[in-house]
């Protein structure tokens, strides 16, 4: 960079908000990357982040603590707690003390409300706001005719924000710039999408400092780690109906392949700046399927781990998991393994979620699993179109059938079909949900219209879930009394979760 540019940038301020589910502590890696490139081209960056602010009636942590699907964990003695300010007074004090040039906000379908809320905040400040994020990406058409948007971002960010942040800190007219969607004049310019992908080797390594020390602390199995994100790869193999992977797939074909690797190499020049850096204890490597990286890259991956020593997570495919991986992976710090199985009927999964494996892929898998010296969660989600309840206890029944020893973690999602998937347009086409209403945190509410289970229904098979996996089945008719959402029902289920505590939580 020449020193002419930094001159020109180096006044130029840009705010980055993350506005996050409520105490969900992990530093992201996207917001993260864009402090980065910008830094990297002189700019200013600070950031407003809304995750220890009282954003939600329910915290999405503590409903999956409640009900069974982690370790219970106290994330208080490391700073992490709710903060006693207004998260909109601090959010107009914040851009008013910096006085940003422009206004970025990295966005999620659940959390797109509140994003719009913390716009109106600063209306009247006339500070330009460019969003962007999966949900951007999937819904451009609504989010730049949302009067409080002045500039979208249809791609990957990394290099649109610093184009952006550069023509404005020198008046410069935003027409051309790939990749952004504008407003100007009353009027709506949508220029192309970028002719190219991020290179994964060429992207800087993710800036943390610009978040505050508690938000590094993570909970993992009950325990508290200081843990930062490693992006490995991008995108995904596989299509899966309810993941935006198929849709950015889709999007992007004409200018390059969506799943892209960061090389060996790169990867551990990486490790090796965060452990210098912010004295980490744990990896958690981003991966959609980490598992299913050739033998060659695999090998090398494992050899040179050995000397980081540090323990790690990551996730992976049923499909994906052998003998003879996982043996590698349990001499080099590997301390949890993260696999979906989502749901337990075979023809229900192929056709509704495209999910093709056997049921007996996932108890090889498993088996493999359980024989090794490696913790694994794992993923289900209830509440897809059509869904019964008799459906919901193939899953169940297929989970008790995988008889999980060393799976201290199961999780149980309630379906959100985000926008741009064709989980989405399957739910549009019946009637089950608007085309334009947003969905909401996965671990705390359902808002389709299922004909077959009501909405509390859901609710009360989601909270017992877990239960009903584990717990023998004398317990089954407790288990149902417990489902109700009523203050004998609830009753009961204290009653469940003091036994499979006192099995399972010890």
């Amino acid at each position: 960079m020449s020193a002419k540019l930094k001159k020109e940038t180096k006044n130029f301020k840009v705010l980055l908000v993350y506005t996050n589910a409520m105490l969900v502590n992990m530093v992201p890696v996207h917001l993260s990357l864009l402090a980065a490139c910008l830094r990297r081209k002189g700019f200013t960056v600070e950031l407003f982040d809304t995750t220890c602010y009282r954003t939600e009636n329910v915290q999405s942590e503590d409903k999956r603590v409640d009900n069974l699907q982690v370790k219970p964990f106290n994330l208080r003695k490391y700073g992490v707690r709710i903060k006693k300010n207004d998260v909109f007074d601090d959010f107009y004090k914040k851009v008013n003390k910096f006085k940003p040039g422009l206004i970025g906000f990295s966005l999620v379908e659940p959390t797109v409300d509140l994003g719009i809320s913390l716009m109106k905040e600063i209306k009247n400040l006339k500070i330009p706001i460019i969003v962007g994020g999966s949900h951007v990406i999937l819904d451009s058409e609504g989010m730049i005719d949302d009067p409080n948007v002045d500039m979208v971002c249809t791609g990957e960010g990394e290099l649109v924000i610093c184009e952006v942040a550069e023509r404005l800190s020198k008046g410069k007219s935003l027409n051309g710039v790939r990749g952004l969607w504008f407003k100007e004049d009353g009027r709506i310019i949508k220029n192309m999408l970028r002719l190219n992908l991020a290179n994964m080797d060429e992207i800087p390594f993710s800036d943390f400092s610009i978040y505050e020390k508690p938000r590094f602390y993570k909970p993992m199995a009950g325990k508290i780690f200081k843990m930062v994100p490693v992006e490995i790869s991008r995108g995904c193999f596989y299509d899966c109906y309810y993941c935006s992977n198929h849709a950015f797939k889709k999007k992007f074909s004409r200018i390059g392949s969506w799943y892209r690797e960061k090389s060996i190499g790169r990867i551990f020049e990486e490790i090796d700046f965060y452990i210098k850096h912010y004295k980490v204890e744990y990896l958690y490597l981003v991966s959609e399927t980490f598992l299913n990286m050739n033998m060659k890259r695999f090998s090398e991956f494992v050899e040179r781990y050995k000397a980081v020593k540090l323990p790690f997570w990551f996730n992976t495919r049923p499909e994906s998991v052998n003998e003879e991986k996982i043996k590698l992976l349990e001499g080099i710090g590997c301390n949890r393994i993260t696999m979906g199985l989502e749901h337990g009927n075979e023809e229900f999964r192929r056709n509704m979620l495209n999910r093709p494996y056997s049921n007996e892929t996932m108890e090889n898998a498993v088996k493999v699993l359980r024989n090794s010296k490696i913790p694994f969660s794992l993923n289900n989600i209830i509440g897809f179109p059509d869904e019964t309840r008799d459906l919901i206890f193939d899953t169940i029944g297929l989970v008790r059938k995988l008889r999980l020893r060393n799976c201290d973690s199961i999780s149980c999602l309630m379906l959100s079909p985000y926008k741009g998937t064709v989980m989405r347009d399957i739910c549009v086409k019946k009637g089950y949900i608007d085309s334009k209403t947003n969905v909401r945190d996965h671990s705390v509410d359902y808002i389709l219209k299922n004909p077959f289970l009501s909405k509390d229904e859901l609710l009360g098979l989601n909270r017992t879930f877990v239960a009903y996996c584990r717990l023998p089945k004398k317990y089954f008719p407790l288990i149902k009394k417990a489902e109700k959402l009523t203050k004998e029902g609830n009753a009961y289920f204290e009653k469940v979760k003091k036994i499979y505590a006192k099995m399972y939580f010890k």
